[in-house]
């Protein structure tokens, strides 16, 4: 599969049913709970869920940890939206990711936003992040 190939089956996944947590709960169990590997600043609210994020990557980077920043939309790349101190999450990183999940079998099939979030958490523990900035809601 080709990075182009795992973009267009991600953007084809719509939510289905209620909104609520359920879906992306159960993905990150399959992954073994990536996101309780390293303590997460939630960004909730209205307005400025980007900026404010912005802010926070800027500042541990000043630091130099060892960090990981979660937003949406992206502007450009879907890449954007999963950043590390290292960088962009690897083209590469989203085909694996894309590829597992079309394998598996889903009761609740994730949406987009429960996928791209699940692979953010999942990039972030694969890159030691000690600490990660993500936009929710």
């Amino acid at each position: 599969m080709t990075y182009r190939g795992a973009l267009d089956w991600l953007y084809g996944k719509r939510r289905q049913g209620p909104r609520g947590t359920e879906r992306v709960r159960a993905l990150l169990a399959r992954l073994g709970h990536p996101e309780e590997a390293f303590p997460v600043v939630h960004v909730l609210g209205t307005n400025g869920k980007g900026s404010v994020v912005a802010y926070l990557e800027a500042a541990f980077r000043a630091r130099g940890l060892a960090y990981g920043a979660y937003t949406s939309p992206h502007l450009v790349d879907f890449r954007e939206r999963i950043r590390t101190h290292l960088g962009l999450v690897p083209e590469e990183r989203v085909v694996a990711f894309v590829a597992w999940a079309k394998g598996e079998v889903w009761e609740e099939p994730p949406g987009f936003f429960d996928l791209a979030t699940a692979l953010a958490f999942l990039h972030f523990r694969e890159v030691g992040v000690s600490l990660a900035a993500v936009e929710a809601g």
